[in-house]
């Protein structure tokens, strides 16, 4: 199992770069969001809180695999998250949310269900699933790996 504390003697001898380097893997996703959704980041965190709501009880359960995620959606599973609960999570106004659902619903990415609920599309999973992620995952790797030099280096 992985190490996942450090030392405040460690962290205190390189916030600084500690600082820069998370700040570095935050600008290049936040940047990869932008460019995604056409400049509109509320955009992006509306999304990010209906997927996360549809999988919760899935992700509950702790580990998961494609296989696991597959059977969930397939079994229709997904557990749909109203207007007001996705405006109180997100602490958008709802007449700004429901202007950028609109936006979303329009261009394919999440749909509202007969009972008025939302939830993400095959689509919405399809564009920001493994490449989007693949990228995300190399720049946390990386990153971790910057951060474990700076809080090994000064550990000893």
């Amino acid at each position: 199992m992985q190490k996942t504390g450090y030392s405040e003697e460690a962290y205190a001898a390189n916030d600084g770069g500690i600082a820069m380097v998370m700040g570095e893997l935050m600008l290049a996703h936040f940047r990869r969001i932008y460019r995604a959704f056409d400049g509109d980041l509320m955009q992006a965190m509306i999304i990010a809180e209906i997927a996360h709501y549809n999988v919760q009880d899935l992700v509950r359960g702790g580990h998961f695999s494609n296989e696991d995620i597959a059977t969930y959606v397939a079994a229709n599973r997904l557990k749909p998250v109203n207007t007001l609960s996705l405006s109180q999570s997100c602490g958008i106004p709802r007449e700004t949310l429901r202007r950028k659902l609109r936006v979303l619903t329009d261009a394919g990415l999440i749909v509202k269900t007969e009972d008025g609920n939302l939830e993400v599309t095959a689509l919405c999973l399809q564009r920001f699933g493994p490449d989007f992620n693949k990228a995300l995952l190399n720049d946390i790797l990386t990153c971790n790996a910057r951060l474990e030099g700076l809080l090994h280096d000064n550990a000893s």
